[in-house]
C-alpha cells in the first residue's frame, strides 16, 4: 500500500483561489491523501466552498476555528496530520499533478532523509517564472547546510525560507517537537525549517526543472502601505531575527556570527523595499533609507557576490556607497518591472 501524505491547508479569506488550490490538490497522481483544511476564522465563503468539496472527497477535513494566523492554524493541522509524511501548501497557491509524488521518489531513497526541499515558481497572471535554485540537486547532511541556512549572503535570507514545496516525516516532527512560533508573523517558514534542519540527519534538495509549486503573485494586493504598517512590518522583522537568535542551540552552528551580520543587511534591504512601497514621498523615502543603512558597517567579505543574482549585485553596491537616491529611484520605478521577468 502506497505511504499516505497528510497535506495542509490554512485557510483564511481565500475565496478568490481556494477552490482551484484544493482542486489542484485532489488531482494528485499520488492518491493516498489526506488533505487537512484548517479554516482559520474566514468572514468570506472559503468555508462553505472547502465545505462543499469535503461532501465529495472523502480525503478532505475541514477544521474551523477561530482567526488566530497562519502558525496556528499550520499546528493545528500538523497536530492532527497522521500520513506517513506531511507537506503544506498555502490556500492561494497551485501545486502540479506530480508534486507530491515528486517529492516521496527522492526522500524514500535513503532513510536518513528526513525533508525534502524542492522549489517554486512564481505564478502571475499569465505566465510563471522560475526560482533560482542556490543549491546543487543532492542529499545534504545538516552539518553540511547549517553554516548559510540564517543567511547565505546573498541578500536572499533564510536558506529554506518557506515551508510550501517540502515534504516532511510527520513522525520526525513530531518527535523533535518541530511546529511553528505563533507570536511570528514574519519568516515564521524559515524559523521553523531552521530548527527541522538542525534536528535533521539528512534533506535532499531537489533541482532545477523541477518546480511543481506555483506560489501566486497577485498585483492586485500589492498596494502602497502607510508609514505606520511600515513601522509594523520593521518590528515583525526584527522580532523574527530575535526568535532566530533564541532557537536551542543555534549558538553552536558554524559561522552563526557571520550569519547573523548578514542577516541584518538582509533584513535592512527587506525594510527598504517596505519603505519604497509606501505611499511617502521619494524625498522622504530617500531620508528614511539613509537612516537604515548610513550608520550600518557592512564588511563585503561576509556576503556571496557570485551567487548573488545580478539585480541584488546592483543593489548591494549602491547600499555600500549610500547611493540613497539611486536606490529608491531604481526599487520604486524599476524593479517592479524587473522582477517579473529576471529569474529569483
Amino acid at each position: 500500500m502506497a505511504d499516505k501524505v497528510s497535506v495542509v491547508i490554512p485557510v483564511y479569506n481565500s475565496e478568490k483561489y481556494v477552490k482551484a488550490c484544493l482542486k489542484s490538490v485532489q488531482k494528485q497522481d499520488h492518491t493516498e491523501l489526506e488533505i487537512i483544511i484548517v479554516n482559520d476564522g474566514s468572514t468570506d465563503s472559503s468555508a462553505a466552498i472547502c465545505e462543499n468539496l469535503a461532501k465529495d472527497d472523502r480525503r478532505i477535513q475541514v477544521i474551523h476555528q477561530k482567526n488566530q494566523g497562519v502558525s496556528s492554524a499550520r499546528n493545528c493541522g500538523l497536530m492532527e496530520a497522521s500520513g506517513k509524511y506531511i507537506c503544506f501548501v498555502d490556500s492561494d497557491d497551485l501545486v502540479k499533478e506530480n508534486h507530491i509524488s515528486n517529492m516521496l521518489e527522492t526522500i524514500s531513497m535513503d532513510k536518513e532523509i528526513e525533508i525534502v526541499f524542492g522549489t517554486h515558481s512564481y505564478l502571475y497572471e499569465n505566465r510563471t517564472l522560475e526560482r533560482v535554485l542556490r543549491w546543487k540537486e543532492g542529499i545534504y547532511k545538516n552539518f553540511e547546510v547549517l553554516p548559510r541556512i540564517v543567511d547565505d549572503g546573498t541578500l536572499t535570507g533564510i536558506l529554506f525560507g518557506s515551508v510550501c514545496g517540502a515534504l516532511y516525516t510527520t513522525e520526525f516532527l513530531k518527535k523533535n517537537e518541530v511546529y511553528f512560533d505563533e507570536n511570528i508573523i514574519i519568516n515564521e517558514d524559515g524559523i521553523f525549517n531552521i530548527k527541522a534542519v538542525m534536528q535533521a540527519k539528512a534533506i535532499f534538495l531537489l533541482g532545477g526543472g523541477k518546480q511543481t509549486y506555483l506560489y501566486r503573485q497577485d498585483d492586485e494586493r500589492r498596494m502602497r502601505m502607510s508609514e505606520s504598517e511600515l513601522k509594523k512590518k520593521e518590528i515583525a522583522l526584527r522580532d523574527s531575527t530575535k526568535a532566530i537568535t533564541a532557537i536551542d542551540g543555534i549558538s553552536g552552528i558554524d559561522n552563526i556570527e557571520c550569519q547573523l551580520r548578514r542577516r541584518e543587511l538582509t533584513v535592512k534591504f527587506w525594510i527598504i523595499l517596505n519603505i519604497v512601497a509606501t505611499n511617502m514621498r521619494i524625498g522622504s523615502c530617500v531620508k528614511h533609507v539613509k537612516n537604515e543603512i548610513e550608520q550600518f558597517n557592512i564588511q563585503k567579505e561576509d556576503f556571496d557576490l557570485f551567487r548573488m543574482n545580478r539585480f541584488k549585485k546592483i543593489l548591494f553596491g549602491l547600499i555600500s556607497k549610500r547611493k540613497c537616491f539611486t536606490i529608491v529611484f531604481l526599487l520604486r520605478y524599476i524593479y517592479p518591472i524587473a522582477q517579473k521577468f529576471v529569474k529569483r
